[in-house]
């Protein structure tokens, strides 16, 4: 996904980002602990975990994605 963005161009590869697991509804607390921690340890990023499905999960990942909104809007136009 990071090379699609980048190659689109137009600053996308720089935003800020979160890292998700979708689907935590279709795996078991095992595989998702073990796929977490991959995805962690690849992209150097904490991961949050969620399930579009169930929604379990996506009031936490809105709420850091606000909040990282509201800090890129506050640092200005070069950081968002």
């Amino acid at each position: 996904v990071r090379a699609e963005l980048d190659a689109y161009g137009g600053g996308l590869a720089e935003k800020p980002e979160l890292i998700g697991l979708n689907k935590a509804d279709a795996m078991t607390p095992r595989e998702i602990s073990a796929r977490r921690s991959a995805l962690a340890r690849a992209s150097g990023r904490p991961v949050m975990v969620l399930s579009g499905a169930t929604g379990e999960g996506v009031p936490e990942v809105l709420r850091a994605l606000q909040t990282s909104v509201t800090e890129a809007r506050r640092r200005g136009p070069a950081a968002a």
